[in-house]
């Protein structure tokens, strides 16, 4: 079965950074981990689309 890592790799490099501009990491539970996670997929996804990447 396929397995597409790039939201893992997403939530690893995301919960090295959020230390450094928040304050503190986050749970990969925790529901606003999920949201800034979704929120910078959608901006990504329409970043790239706006400039057809």
């Amino acid at each position: 079965q396929p397995l597409d890592p790039s939201m893992p790799i997403a939530y690893s490099v995301s919960n090295v950074i959020c230390p450094v501009a928040f304050g503190h990491w986050f749970a990969l539970e925790d529901e606003r981990f999920q949201k800034l996670m979704e929120a910078m997929d959608f901006v990504i996804k329409k970043l790239s689309s706006f400039w057809h990447i």
